[in-house]
């Protein structure tokens, strides 16, 4: 197969494993509810863990991590480190906006999460604890997660500077790091607003769901 092939094979499958949402599955098919009409309305881990809680949030864990690790462990193998930075990209376009539930999905913390995980350990476990002092520190989610993630786009350069395709692989992480921005810019305009809800471990009753939202207490993914 020409590598321009393998590359488009990579970037489609990457999407479709990505559109796998699986705050949406698990709420809809263990829940038999809709996780997108509850809390923030958004299909991701926060949201989730939020509204349902339980032994089910490791299920949408589980889930929508393996989907980025298997991807781009295929990528890897089929074409080494560009082509894994690319399968991210598309299974976090794939998780953010999934073509099996109406483009609607989560911000993608939880899978870009994944992804630098798979990318390189070192990396990983310096912006997950980044993320933790964060989070420790002010509850808030959104900003813990963006400040991790882009804590991790100089040490791509580092750790990748050597790779034939290095300047690629950093464009294509910085593209991720502005999507992800993107994505959580009405939790940045809470956040500069003094707004912005703090994450606590404790499930919240459905009803209290709905009124949540309709306060404006939203939750990050």
């Amino acid at each position: 197969m020409p590598v321009v092939l393998k590359y488009l094979a990579v970037v489609v499958l990457s999407y479709l494993l990505g559109s796998f949402n699986f705050a949406i599955i698990v709420s809809k098919y263990i829940k038999h509810d809709d996780i997108r009409i509850h809390g923030s309305g958004n299909a991701g881990i926060t949201n989730y863990a939020r509204t349902f809680g339980g032994k089910s949030t490791l299920l949408v864990m589980v889930g929508d991590m393996g989907k980025c690790v298997l991807a781009i462990l295929a990528a890897r193998f089929l074409l080494g480190d560009l082509a894994k930075f690319l399968a991210g990209l598309c299974v976090m376009l794939g998780h953010a906006f999934p073509l099996y539930f109406g483009f609607r999905g989560g911000k993608g913390v939880l899978t870009t999460c994944a992804m630098i995980i798979t990318f390189d350990l070192r990396a990983s476990a310096i912006g997950l604890t980044i993320f933790a002092v964060i989070l420790i520190l002010t509850r808030y989610v959104s900003l813990a997660s963006l400040i991790a993630v882009w804590s991790v786009l100089p040490m791509v350069w580092v750790y990748y500077q050597n790779s034939p395709n290095a300047h690629w692989c950093i464009v294509i992480y910085a593209i991720i790091a502005v999507l992800i921005t993107f994505l959580h810019r009405s939790n940045i305009s809470r956040l500069i607003h003094g707004t912005e809800s703090k994450f606590r471990f404790k499930r919240k009753k459905r009803g209290d769901s709905n009124l949540q939202n309709q306060n404006g207490d939203i939750s990050n993914e």
